[in-house]
Formats: C-alpha cells, sequence, structure tokens
C-alpha cells in the first residue's frame, strides 16, 4: 500500500501564517510604550496637527470631532464647567495661520481619531518602522526572514524607536527618512520597483510630515552628489529618486499653502525661530543693541525687554512673538531673513560659533523625559484636549509619572553608545575609499552623517532639544546590527564557497546559502 506525500501547500501556508504572526507581534512590540501608558503619548504640539487637519475635513465634509468645538463648549468631567479657552496665536479669524504644524501629519492623527483613541495612528507608525527596516535588510542583500523580527524586536527593547512610534508627533519620521536616504544613496544596483516605491512612499510621506525633514533631505542629498562627483555617478537612481521627492514634497507644500491663502485670506506664518535663536546665542541681541533703532527692524521695538531664550520669545505671554498683535507677528517673521544676513555681517565667527556649539549640544542630548508629563504639560493639556482624551491622560502612566523612562534611558544610552563605538571602529576600517567598504557598512556611515545633519538642523534653527537627538538616534543601533547581519551573511557565503571548492555540498556542511550582497534580494 503506498503512502501519500503530503502536499507542500499547507506547510507553505502555515509558515506564511507563522511569518505574519510574528511580524504583527513585532509591530505590537513597537508600541509597548502607548500599551503600557494606556493611551498614545501627547506633546503640547499634537492638538495643532490635529486640529489642522479637522479643520480641513470639517469645511469639506462637514464632519465634525470632538477636536472640531470651540474650548468654550467643552464641559468638564467634574462638574459640567466649560475648560477656559487656550490662547493661539493661530487663527483664521487673525489671518495669521502658522507654518509647521503639517495638516499632512494632521490627517494621519486624523484617523487615529475617527477610528477611536489614536491606536491605528500608533500602529501605522509602528508599521512604517517595520517596512523600512525591511526595505533596507532587502537592499543591503539580507534575508528578511528571520532578521526582520529580530530587528524589530530589538529595537523594542533597547531603543527609543517604540517610544516615538507611541509618540503623536511627526518626530519618528525624521529617522525614517534617514534610513530611506541612506539606503538610496548607498546602494548602486538597481532596486526592485515595488522597493522604489515603497521609499517613494515613505520619504515623501516624511517630508511632507514636517518641514526640518526637508532641510535633513537637502543636506543628504546634496552631500550625495558631492560623493558621486569622485565616485563617477555610479548611483544617479538613488539621487534621482530623493530629488523627485524632494521636489514632489515642495509641491505638496505649495499647494498647502495655495490652499490656506484662499481660506485664510494670507499666505500661512513662518514664526521668526531664527530670530530668536541668534538673539539667545548672543549676536543678534549685539547687533540690535547696537544698531537699533536705526536699523529699521521691528524687533528693535522689543529690545529693551532682550535678551530672552528662544522659547519664551517666540511662545511666551509675555514674550515677544507670541505677545504681539497680528500685524506686528507678520512683520516680525517678514524680516527674519533681512534681520539673518544682517548679523550674519556684522558678527560671522560669533554666528557660526554658537551653531556648532548648538550641534554639539544636540548630538550629546539623550532621554525620554518627553513621555513622563510635567505639571507645565499637563496644563496645557487640560486647555487643548477635548474631555473624552483627558479622562484617558488623567489615568494614563506618563501622567501619573509611573512611565519607566529613568531605567529605559539607560538601557537605551548603553545600547546608543555601545553601538556608535562599533560603528566607528567598523567605519575606520572600512575606509570607505572609492566605494569598496561592503553596502552595510556605508547605508551605516550615510546614517550616521544624516543623524548628524538632524543635529545641525534642529540645534541651529531651533535649538537644543532631547527629543531632536532620541527621535533618530535608533538608527545608530539598528545601523550596527544590519552591519553584523551582512558580516554574518558575508562569512556564510565564504564557507559556502570554501565548501564548493573542497568539493562538498552545502548540506554537508550545514552553511545555508544566502544571497550575495549585491544580488537581487529575496522579496520575503
Amino acid at each position: 500500500m503506498q503512502t501519500q506525500t503530503p502536499s507542500p501547500v499547507p506547510s507553505r501556508a502555515r509558515m506564511l501564517a507563522k511569518r505574519a504572526s510574528v511580524l504583527v507581534l513585532a509591530t505590537a512590540a513597537l508600541t509597548w510604550p502607548a500599551l503600557y501608558n494606556g493611551q498614545p503619548f501627547f506633546h503640547t504640539d499634537t492638538s495643532a496637527y490635529i486640529r489642522g487637519a479637522d479643520a480641513g475635513v470639517e469645511r469639506f465634509t462637514h464632519h465634525s470631532t470632538a477636536w472640531s468645538l470651540l474650548a468654550s463648549d467643552r464641559a468638564d468631567d467634574r462638574g459640567g464647567r466649560a475648560t477656559p479657552p487656550a490662547a493661539s496665536i493661530s487663527s483664521v479669524k487673525d489671518k495669521s495661520v502658522l507654518a509647521g504644524r503639517s495638516p499632512y501629519y494632521g490627517l494621519l492623527l486624523y484617523l487615529g481619531e475617527i477610528t477611536g483613541g489614536f491606536w491605528l495612528s500608533v500602529i501605522l507608525q509602528a508599521c512604517a518602522i517595520v517596512v523600512s527596516v525591511s526595505l533596507a535588510l532587502r537592499a543591503a542583500g539580507i534575508r528578511s526572514w528571520p532578521v526582520l523580527p529580530v530587528a524589530a524586536a530589538f529595537l523594542a527593547a533597547v531603543t527609543s524607536a517604540p517610544f516615538y512610534a507611541s509618540f503623536l508627533m511627526p518626530d519618528l519620521f525624521a529617522g525614517i527618512l534617514i534610513l530611506g536616504a541612506s539606503v538610496l544613496l548607498a546602494v548602486r544596483r538597481p532596486l526592485p520597483w515595488l522597493d522604489n516605491i515603497g521609499w517613494f512612499a515613505l520619504v515623501f510621506s516624511a517630508l511632507i510630515f514636517h518641514n526640518s525633514h526637508v532641510l535633513i533631505a537637502i543636506g543628504m542629498l546634496f552631500l550625495g552628489i558631492v560623493w558621486n562627483l569622485r565616485s563617477g555617478w555610479r548611483n544617479w537612481r538613488g539621487l534621482g529618486l530623493l530629488f523627485v521627492a524632494i521636489v514632489a514634497a515642495a509641491g505638496a507644500q505649495l499647494v498647502l499653502n495655495a490652499g490656506i491663502s484662499r481660506i485664510v485670506g494670507a499666505p500661512p506664518l513662518h514664526p521668526p525661530f531664527l530670530v530668536a535663536r541668534l538673539i539667545e546665542d548672543g549676536s543678534g541681541y549685539r547687533y540690535l543693541r547696537q544698531t537699533c533703532p536705526g536699523s529699521g527692524f521691528a524687533v528693535c521695538g522689543y529690545v529693551e525687554r532682550l535678551p530672552m531664550e528662544a522659547n519664551a520669545f517666540l511662545w511666551d505671554p509675555d514674550g515677544v512673538f507670541a505677545a504681539s498683535s497680528p500685524e506686528m507677528r507678520r512683520s516680525l517673521a517678514a524680516e527674519q531673513v533681512r534681520f539673518v544676513l544682517a548679523v550674519l555681517n556684522y558678527d560671522p565667527g560669533g554666528v557660526v560659533l554658537a551653531a556648532l556649539k548648538n550641534t554639539l549640544r544636540q548630538v550629546e542630548m539623550m532621554g525620554l523625559e518627553n513621555f513622563q508629563y510635567e505639571d507645565i504639560g499637563k496644563g496645557i493639556f487640560e486647555r487643548k484636549l477635548p474631555a473624552k482624551h483627558l479622562a484617558a491622560l488623567h489615568r494614563s502612566a506618563a501622567y501619573r509619572g509611573a512611565m519607566p523612562t529613568q531605567a529605559f534611558s539607560i538601557i537605551d544610552s548603553v545600547a546608543l553608545w555601545g553601538a556608535a563605538l562599533f560603528v566607528i571602529v567598523v567605519a575606520v576600517r572600512a575606509g570607505m575609499s572609492a566605494g569598496r567598504a561592503p553596502i552595510t557598512v556605508e547605508i551605516m556611515v550615510w546614517i550616521g552623517i544624516g543623524v548628524l545633519i538632524d543635529a545641525a538642523v534642529c540645534g541651529v534653527l531651533s535649538g537644543p532639544h532631547v527629543r531632536y537627538s532620541e527621535r533618530v538616534q535608533w538608527l545608530i543601533p539598528l545601523a550596527a546590527l544590519v552591519v553584523i547581519a551582512g558580516g554574518y551573511l558575508q562569512r556564510g557565503t565564504m564557507a559556502r564557497q570554501a565548501a564548493m571548492v573542497a568539493g562538498e555540498s552545502p548540506a554537508t556542511t550545514g552553511v545555508s546559502a544566502p544571497i550575495a550582497p549585491n544580488s537581487a534580494p529575496d522579496p520575503s
């Protein structure tokens, strides 16, 4: 009696189901801080993103949410009293809608709002990490399985990535942008068209989510062009895709500006970040003291109240920008470029030295303080969040001071510095000369460059803040992991080749047959 050979289809189906289950668990692992907190994490700027998207959706669909209601119409949970409205300098009535809080990212949060509790937003952000890591592994010639779930678990266990996946802010996408740009600038062979589409979607999304991401991409593109000038334009495809994504994002911003101008009656207002930064750093203040009122700047009217910190200058009720009339705010914003050029001409050395100091301070900053709410933030949330979210906020671990941020900051720091040391040693040993380094090392070096550009952009333009560093520092341990996986791949290939020379099959040596780094990546 013959026995039938079992069909391989059920076995393959079980394998795919198992892998899908593991990836779902890996994605969930990247949201563990939100699960532990009982709610995704808010920032004091979160409401501006949601309200921007909500206002657009309400205008075209007449569908309102809790974010659409006036603050004075919201009832306090504890006694039915109205919550006092929060003063806002972004006002349609005053024709002074602030730029910089992207309604495009607001739409991602809006999806989370209408589906309940912002959990969908957090899941999509975690999925963005998984997809970007998968594409990076494929580009490096590393099989996604089982490295991808290992990488996701590693990121969830020892880096800041899960916290920023759980954060209702676009910060996570700065890291995803740097990872995508690093792959596009490092890999010289053609990528599969599906991978190119995936990278374009991720990079384009990151670019339209925050203006700082555009500056990072432009900086990396510029250095990529410089690198290709000496290496023969071997990576024109990656340069081209990154350039197209930047142009497309610029087009999306123009469309947004035109829409705001049509609805509001005036273009978006760009806060004078650089004016505030130069005044805090000292060069701008000294220039004003010496030249006002003759220089004719609107900020001269406030010189007796200076100097002050940049954040106070911009946002404090007793500061300058937020405390001014709508007309004065627009004047302060309009003179920003002229003021920067005047200060550069007045004290170029002081401006450059301050910029370097701010960049170095930004690089060394680390910590998860944004995920343990302080009293100032709690007060802002009370004014800005709808009642239904406030109830959950009051129960959250971050509100109660119960998030394990201090312990995890230590874990994160140890992993970061260990990975940074490994990355530096590998980069120095590889030499990066004429593109002879392994592709994993080239990706790693571009990631390091991107992290430094992020520090320069944020430290110089906005000032050093811990979240600007932490939002991208998870890339360094990831880069180290990719290099280690690539090294294992190379050793396996060399062992296989040696076995073939000796006349043995890979099966007898116990060595698998991984793909070569420069061959087409496995689609799994």
